[in-house]
């Protein structure tokens, strides 16, 4: 578990022990429901705003002085508005990222024991999907449901030793394939792998092809398609 990819190649046997503990205490303070096993049980659901926030603290550590957190964001969230029939605007939002978990001690003056780059951490992926009702008396979202669903993180590093990017989930054969039959058919995967990978969401890539590409000249297009190097110069300007 604590291994040069984790940042624990430099960790002594004792110091090992210490926070291996230090994760177990962590981890038993954080309520957890496994939806495999548990997924109809009400057990460790938080009803109102100040429980649930205590909640989403202890998940981050709480108030442990051994553990800092940090987190990673995937740029595309997933938004659904419910309006028509509903007696109150509804959207469900669902944001997707990575926690990160470092062991970072303090000593009697407060200050990190191990540098925040240097700090062994393990990670999990997580998405949070909270439920957004439209408030009328003062003109904003307010959540009214909050979810937590937590999933491991086994791919640190690709076989070359490179870090991987776990959290950009668009450029996956399937998803690429897919993108590539619905916007750019002409195109070779390769071709609609690049334009993906260029941009940051869906839209940017739909907006691209749907409202630039036909204001360029044809055969320069006809020659995109085949060859990414090409796309990436039309892409680029």
């Amino acid at each position: 578990m604590f291994d040069t990819a984790h940042n624990g190649q430099s960790l002594s046997p004792p110091q090992r022990n210490i926070m291996a503990n230090d994760f177990m205490t962590l981890r038993r303070h954080i309520q957890w429901r496994n939806l495999h096993t548990d997924v109809h049980s009400l057990r460790n659901v938080f009803l109102g705003r100040a429980k649930a926030s205590l909640a989403l603290q202890a998940l981050g550590g709480g108030e442990k002085k051994f553990i800092s957190v940090s987190h990673e964001l995937n740029g595309n969230a997933n938004v659904v508005f419910l309006l028509q029939n509903m007696k109150v605007p509804t959207c469900v939002l669902t944001v997707h990222g990575r926690l990160v978990w470092h062991w970072s001690p303090k000593g009697s003056d407060g200050a990190d024991l191990v540098p925040r780059g240097a700090a062994p951490f393990l990670t999990a992926f997580f998405d949070r999907t909270m439920s957004l009702l439209w408030d009328n008396v003062n003109n904003m979202w307010s959540i009214q449901n909050d979810m937590v669903f937590m999933r491991p993180d086994r791919t640190l590093l690709h076989d070359d030793g490179s870090a991987s990017s776990p959290l950009f989930f668009a450029n996956q054969p399937t998803r690429v394939e897919v993108m590539r039959r619905r916007y750019l058919p002409n195109a070779t995967t390769e071709v609609m792998r690049s334009v993906i990978e260029h941009f940051g969401s869906d839209a940017g890539v739909q907006a691209f092809i749907m409202s630039h590409l036909p204001t360029l000249p044809a055969d320069r297009v006809e020659g995109a398609l085949k060859d990414p190097a090409s796309m990436l110069s039309l892409i680029q300007g």
